[in-house]
């Protein structure tokens, strides 16, 4: 029974990550058609000289968030934190929907608003030989897991701050498979 629930879970994931992968593949193909002129007309929040942000984030991963944007759509988050009793370290690739938003929503400010969905990994290096609620241990000292990060980054315009939320759903697979999932707050700060 604990096997199936866990293929169910895993069949779960893999559908979340492909729509996830699908969605930001037709994004990067509508940022390739758009031209820079009119991208920086819809994207006023995105400065040139802002592409790493360095900052926190609490909840389930409580620890130190940095976010890099190689370009205007894609970005790479590198989480560094501490979670039952266990460092966890993780690294996603993010693709973010600028203008997503403002196209559904007619209210000023809304091109600040960027929903995001990723895919990446996360390890954690165990103190807490139990099986805790995002880890499962067991005997073995060290997890690794797939993830699919979901959430939206809110960048004012006039600062060069970013406040994000984002849930996670994981899929263990070192060095047994389980599932788990996410849920955090953080700000960075950009420069």
């Amino acid at each position: 029974m604990k096997k199936s629930f866990l293929m169910s879970c895993g069949k779960a994931l893999l559908i979340v990550m492909t729509i996830g992968m699908s969605l930001a593949a037709k994004a990067i193909d509508d940022a390739d058609q758009t031209s820079t002129e009119s991208a920086k007309i819809l994207q006023p929040n995105y400065l040139s000289y802002d592409r790493l942000g360095v900052g926190i984030k609490w909840g389930t991963l409580t620890g130190v968030s940095a976010k890099y944007w190689a370009d205007d759509f894609q970005a790479v988050e590198v989480t560094a934190a501490f979670a039952d009793s266990n460092t966890v370290v993780g690294i996603d690739y993010l693709w973010n929907f600028r203008g997503a938003v403002a196209s559904l929503s007619k209210f000023n400010g809304a091109d600040n608003f960027i929903p995001f969905v990723g895919v990446g990994l996360l390890s954690s290096f165990g103190t807490n030989p139990s099986n805790t609620r995002i880890f499962n241990h067991d005997t073995d000292n060290f997890n690794l897991a797939a993830r699919v990060p979901l959430g939206i980054e809110y960048l004012p315009s006039s600062v060069h701050l970013g406040i994000f939320g984002e849930i996670g759903l994981g899929l263990g697979f070192v060095t047994t498979s389980y599932t788990f999932a996410t849920a955090d707050l953080g700000a960075r700060y950009y420069f």
